[in-house]
């Protein structure tokens, strides 16, 4: 607001700030918001629109859950706030908190279907997909018209591989509202398990038309334009598949995948060890692709002229070090391969080493996960110069400190990849 305008009461300044959050101004709403609560601090409804303004920026989320922690301490009994609080939880990974928060909710109100359907988010931030599915329909079944429980459902059906349920299920919302962004955004989800890359953008691109803050939908958009890429487009339809299968199920293919890989590269080692070489990077690859694929796809976006405005100065430096350097690497292996050339082949290893660690750096968003996978992508790094400088350099640096430096580096990025398989510090 400018100095010029005159204070409106509290009361005023709510039914302001709450009329703004609902027409999707968030920044807006949130002066008029802390202009009510300057004037009346214990008012817990406008605590509870703040905290819903603050969330929507991801950069404050944990600023949003302690202002509606404030609502809550106001009002305890209150199972809006908990249902929320289970919402702002979930999307925050913190499952188990989200859980017991939409319990409570329950327990304070046993027939409210969005803290049905807030169980059910918490279930899905989970990969629980039947578990999602299963809270999502008891909600409906409260109120067909919730919105949450609606944009669950369609989601857990969608992980789920049901495609005919899902598509019927996004008809019928599109149908009924067609300016619901949430609908929009799980269309383009749909678009792409089908491999429709250009209907996923429509979707994606409709649904920030709606809400210009909706971050999940411009995250959608960057997939549908990393899906042009056929590689990238093969990498999901194997990420779809999985999520189909159960834990037994996953296991089963990825011990099925090592015996396969096993057996070749036993057999082309026999024939050249640099072929068998390259075929345990595949490998390697293969395993740690899901911390890849993203800055990969970022490397694809870049060389769209269109579509790379669409990236964050991060999500670009991301496709340059982490695509740049699988790109780069394999350019090198697959030339030492062809040429007989083993230091180019090291360099190319090298190369796609670092990677890992850089990827694991660029997609943590706490402080301690960017300083330990950062720290290990430096180490990395290090030790790769050093190699490359023992082959350029050898009456200056010994093999030995090349051979050491390369061991130090492969065990930061078995380390690493380790790490984050295991969740440390993972968001």
């Amino acid at each position: 607001m400018s100095t010029g305008e005159t204070r409106q009461p509290a009361g005023a300044a709510l039914e302001r700030g709450r009329m703004l959050l609902f027409r999707n101004r968030p920044a807006d709403a949130e002066r008029f918001l802390r202009e009510s609560l300057a004037e009346d601090p214990a008012n817990a409804e406008a605590l509870y629109l703040l905290a819903m303004c603050v969330h929507q920026d991801d950069a404050r989320e944990v600023e949003g859950l302690e202002i509606l922690d404030r609502a809550i301490a106001l009002e305890p009994e209150w199972p809006v706030l908990h249902t929320r609080r289970a919402v702002f939880l979930a999307g925050m990974k913190r499952c188990k908190e989200a859980h017991a928060s939409a319990e409570h909710a329950l327990t304070l109100d046993p027939d409210a279907s969005d803290a049905h359907a807030a169980r059910g988010l918490a279930f899905l931030r989970e990969s629980r997909w039947a578990e999602a599915e299963e809270w999502a329909r008891r909600g409906l079944a409260l109120d067909a018209d919730d919105t949450l429980a609606q944009n669950v459902l369609t989601q857990s059906l969608l992980w789920q591989g049901k495609q005919e349920e899902s598509q019927d299920d996004i008809r019928v919302r599109l149908a009924r509202d067609p300016e619901d962004a949430f609908t929009h955004y799980n269309a383009g989800y749909a678009a792409l398990r089908q491999g429709d890359s250009a209907q996923a953008e429509t979707h994606f691109l409709e649904a920030l038309r709606l809400n210009p803050n909706f971050e999940p939908a411009r995250e959608g958009l960057l997939e549908s334009f990393r899906a042009r890429n056929a590689l990238y487009r093969g990498y999901l339809r194997y990420a779809f598949a999985m999520t189909k299968l159960s834990e037994k199920s996953r296991l089963f293919v990825i011990f099925g995948v090592y015996f396969v890989y096993r057996l070749v590269a036993g057999a082309l080692e026999k024939i050249s060890p640099l072929l068998g070489s390259f075929v345990v990077l595949l490998y390697f690859m293969f395993v740690t692709w899901t911390y890849l694929a993203r800055g990969i796809g970022n490397f694809f976006v870049l060389a769209d002229k269109k579509a790379r405005v669409a990236l964050r100065p991060r999500e670009k430096a991301e496709g340059w070090a982490v695509g740049g350097g699988v790109a780069a690497g394999l350019g090198c292996v697959l030339s030492g391969i062809v040429m007989s050339e083993a230091t180019l082949t090291l360099i190319g290893i090298c190369l796609i080493g670092s990677s890992i660690p850089t990827a694991l750096t660029f997609s943590s968003r706490s402080s301690r996960a960017i300083k330990l996978y950062g720290a290990c992508a430096a180490c990395t790094i290090l030790c790769a110069a050093i190699v490359l400088a023992s082959l350029a350099l050898p009456g200056i640096i010994s093999s030995t400190v090349g051979i050491t430096a390369m061991r130090i580096g492969s065990w930061t990025v078995t380390g690493a990849t380790l790490l984050a398989a295991f969740g440390v510090w993972r968001d």
